[in-house]
């Protein structure tokens, strides 16, 4: 299969890029009323097309075996997909999180949940460490999305500098 036909079997990961992108630009637009819609229509799009592509059971290849689809996939794609649905769904009515932040909270936790997609999907090493590092990447900066708290400073920077640390060791390892 070429990399023209795997794109089929990519379409939720696409979708939930599309998602992000999208809410980002909303919020430059001064829509902030829509993004929340906007989030929710995007995980029931997800949703779909997720349990469109788990009803064949065949195992595929996709990307020149960079990745696969098969149900073992799809079934821990639903147990992410609803997860994060829960942490979007509590965080919007969360009184710690500032409105402010909140288009910006949205987005990462929807480049974290392409990272976990990808993740689900990996079989080649470089693929295995570029969606570890997608996860990685935005949770640092969700660590520290509170820019007045000092302790959320703190642990972002000591996170930042942990996992850079960790990062570093896994390349040499893989290597």
């Amino acid at each position: 299969m070429n990399n023209l036909q795997s794109i089929q079997y990519f379409l939720p990961e696409l979708l939930i890029v599309q998602l992000a992108l999208s809410i980002i630009i909303l919020d430059l637009l001064s829509l902030k009323k829509w993004v929340t819609i906007c989030v929710y229509i995007g995980f029931a799009c997800v949703a779909l097309l997720l349990c469109q592509l788990s009803s064949s059971n065949e195992g595929v290849s996709i990307f020149n075996g960079m990745l696969i689809n098969d149900s073992f996939s799809y079934y821990f794609k639903w147990i992410i997909l609803i997860s994060t649905f829960s942490i979007v769904l509590i965080s919007n009515y969360s009184k710690e999180l500032d409105r402010e932040y909140s288009v910006e909270f949205n987005a990462l936790i929807l480049f974290v949940l392409l990272g976990m997609f990808l993740m689900t999907n990996s079989i080649d090493l470089l693929m295995i460490y570029l969606s570890i590092e997608l996860v990685s990447i935005p949770s640092y900066i969700l660590a520290g999305i509170l820019k007045n708290d000092k302790k959320s400073n703190e642990a972002s920077l000591k996170y930042v500098i942990f996992g850079s640390f960790a990062s570093g060791l896994m390349l040499f390892g893989l290597s």
